[in-house]
């Protein structure tokens, strides 16, 4: 659900409040996540179990054009994720990798941890060599798109490499709306430079450009509620009547 600035006035309390039901809910998990883990360990299964800890996404909690939400966004709050994994006889047994990387990799990944041959078609790329100490990074560019709820938003799509980001916003019959970050320099995605032009959104643009016509989707007419049958999935889930 997304809460926008320009339906609804949350005073800092408000904000406060809801932000920390969100980290509940994050220490929640957490906590599930420990006693899944210790019941593992309590039957000896860690050294032959691989365990892999993900999301489908991040939220954004007052940053950027609404105050609470995710289906709407490519800002890192939202794509940023963790992934967190337990390979057994996998050395050191802690390490935090900086390299860029995609949930795309999780299937190659597991299937090289078992031994299955990765179907040719599969997109992304195994992670084992990081996991196993190489520092060469598995893409140089990783690719976001979101398709959200129609009536309030277009879809978009986006790409980011390790210090910078591109993020095209679709408009009903009008052309793209470009967001370009140095995320060396604005971490937080406050400032577009896109409009100055610089050579590193030049260079994003045609790589998106070219991920857009040849894998990504260009997506036609934006469909209704109605039309794409998500009041039937939503009452299918017990949030409608």
């Amino acid at each position: 659900m997304q809460v926008w600035r320009d339906e609804i006035r949350l005073f800092p309390e408000d904000v406060a409040y809801l932000s920390g039901c969100y980290d509940g809910e994050v220490a929640f998990s957490d906590a599930q996540v420990g006693h899944l883990l210790d019941a593992l360990s309590s039957m000896n299964l860690m050294e032959n179990t691989i365990v892999i800890v993900t999301a489908d996404h991040g939220e954004l909690l007052h940053e950027h054009e609404n105050y609470f939400g995710h289906d709407i966004a490519l800002y890192d709050e939202c794509i940023m994720i963790p992934l967190v994994m337990h390979v057994p006889g996998q050395a050191p047994a802690r390490r935090r990798i900086g390299e860029l990387v995609q949930s795309l990799d999780i299937l190659p990944t597991v299937l090289d941890l078992l031994g299955i041959k990765c179907p040719r078609e599969a997109e992304g790329k195994s992670l084992m060599p990081l996991l196993g100490g190489s520092r060469e990074p598995t893409t140089e560019a990783a690719f976001s798109e979101t398709y959200p709820f129609p009536e309030k938003c277009e879809p978009r799509h986006a790409v980011r490499t390790a210090d910078e980001k591109l993020i095209w916003k679709e408009v009903r019959q009008a052309p793209l709306l470009k967001e370009y970050y140095d995320l060396d320099a604005d971490p937080g995605e406050t400032e577009n430079l896109f409009g100055d032009l610089p050579s590193g959104a030049v260079r994003l643009d045609s790589v998106l450009s070219a991920w857009t016509e040849n894998g990504g989707l260009r997506p036609a007419p934006i469909p209704t509620a109605r039309e794409s049958n998500r009041i039937n999935i939503l009452k299918s889930l017990g949030y409608l009547e």
